[in-house]
Parts: structure tokens; sequence; C-alpha cells
């Protein structure tokens, strides 16, 4: 009896949580995307300074290999995260355990009651595959491009699997729409200033073996 009068009080501090806490994060929205713009400048930096700097080319583009790796190992862990959340049980109002989806989804700014009208048939898709993939194959990726691929490869490769998880994230409900819309910013500015790099990397080296011909 005891018992279930505290997993009731929980339940409901959980609730009362869940409900003020969305109003708050919803006015900091928009900091997601800042914080999507200012994990690229490192990126937009060093394709500035090869620009600038033309000998320091291939420093920038390993620096750049460098954090564009970081970057996609995070944005996997990100989906660990949020499929640990989500999913991590507390005892509701039955004295049940449930998904902790409300409180979860309201520390994301996605109100209780958007949350409820996802059915159960796409809780159950977002558990599966998709959300397995989301959280494991970036970071898998960002690894196998580090480990096994030049500085070069390793950019493309992850530029393209930046641009890979945006497809799957935007196909994914699981997915909160600020995170999505951050992602959004984040990844297409990554792979601007990604391919920006790539190409003053085959400038630099058409110049560097046109003048090695002339000498």
């Amino acid at each position: 009896m005891f018992l279930n009068q505290q997993r009731t009080i929980v339940a409901r501090s959980l609730r009362s949580f869940s409900s003020s806490t969305a109003l708050k994060t919803a006015t900091k929205q928009p900091s997601g995307i800042f914080a999507a713009t200012v994990a690229t400048i490192p990126l937009a930096a060093c394709t500035g300074l090869a620009f600038a700097m033309p000998e320091t080319t291939w420093v920038a583009l390993e620096v750049q290999s460098v954090v564009s790796t970081a970057l996609l190992g995070v944005s996997g862990g990100v989906h660990i995260g949020l499929g640990a959340a989500r999913w991590t049980p507390h005892f509701g109002s039955s004295g049940k355990s449930e998904p902790a989806i409300a409180p979860t989804s309201a520390l994301f700014g996605v109100s209780p009651a958007a949350e409820a009208n996802i059915s159960e048939k796409t809780k159950k898709s977002d558990g599966g595959l998709l959300a397995v993939a989301m959280a494991t194959l970036p970071v898998a990726t960002a690894i196998g491009s580090a480990v096994l691929l030049n500085v070069p490869g390793a950019l493309v490769v992850n530029a393209v699997a930046l641009n890979l998880l945006l497809v799957a994230e935007t196909a994914s409900s699981s997915v909160p729409r600020w995170l999505g819309r951050a992602k959004a910013v984040g990844t297409v500015l990554a792979t601007a200033s990604i391919g920006a790099g790539l190409y003053l990397g085959y400038e630099h080296d058409r110049a560097s073996k046109d003048g090695d011909e002339e000498e």
C-alpha cells in the first residue's frame, strides 16, 4: 500500500516536471541551431585557413578529418542517448513499469500531448532497425574512416555519412523536430566546409604537381 502511494507520488512529480520543462525548453529551441552552427566552426575555420594560406592546406584537411570524425561519432551518440532515455522505465500512476516517454520528450522540447499522438506502430518501428542503425553506424563509420582511409577519403565518407544520417533522422518520428532542424543546419554547414576544403586540397595538389613539372 505504502509502496503504491510512493509510486503514484513519483509518477505525478514526473508528469509535473514534464509539463513545466516543456514550457521552459520551448523558448530555448533556437539554441540547438546555435550549437550546431558552433560545432561546425572548426571545419569552416580550416577551410578559411587553407584558402588564406595554401601552404597549410594539408594540415587544415587533417584537422577537418579529425573534427568531422568527432562530429559523426557524437551524432551517433545522440541517438544512443535518445534511445536509452526514451525507453528507461519508470513507475506510472498504475504502479506498472512504463517507458519514460513524457519526461524525455519534455527535455527535448516536445509536449507529452504531441508524443502521445505517435502511433504504437511508429514507436515500434523507431525502436527497430532504424533506431539501431542511427545509433551504431555513425560511430562505426567514424572509427572505420579514421583507421582505414586517407584524409581525403575519410572526409568524403564522413560527409556522406552525415547526410545519410540526416535522411534517416528525417524519416524517423522519434527525433524531436528542433533537433532535426539543428542537425539539418549543422549537416549543411559541415558538408559545405568539407567540400570547399577538398576542392582547395585538389587545387593545391594540382598546383604543386604543375610546379614540379615546370622545374
